[in-house]
């Protein structure tokens, strides 16, 4: 995807879906190559983010940091919807790089 926040908004519905195989292909190359190691930072990212999801937690865009903006990084920010439809104070952010001609997430939280 050539869009960030398409990739941003892509990395958080997949993790909703629980669907490892295409959520770990929104991931930077080094978390993807690391991905396998027990406690690697994808490990760590799924493991975190699926346990919100079993909590009743889901994921919406709200804005983009503008300052942190550059033409290979890019800074937006989510909110966290609970079970009840409110949202769940603060807002996690996600850190997408460009590689080649994709934007891939370097940094999430949940």
């Amino acid at each position: 995807m050539k869009d960030p926040i398409e990739v941003a908004k892509l990395h958080y519905k997949l993790l909703e879906e629980k669907n490892y195989d295409l959520w770990i292909t929104t991931l930077s190359r080094f978390l993807r190559e690391t991905h396998s190691i027990p406690g690697s930072t994808a490990k760590k990212y799924w493991n975190k983010g699926t346990k919100m999801v079993d909590l009743g937690m889901k994921y919406e865009y709200l804005s983009e940091d503008v300052g942190a903006r550059t033409e290979t990084r890019r800074k937006f920010f989510f909110k966290r919807i609970g079970i009840d439809d409110k949202e769940v104070p603060p807002p996690v952010s996600i850190i997408l790089i460009k590689e080649g001609e994709e934007w891939k997430v370097e940094k999430a939280e949940y």
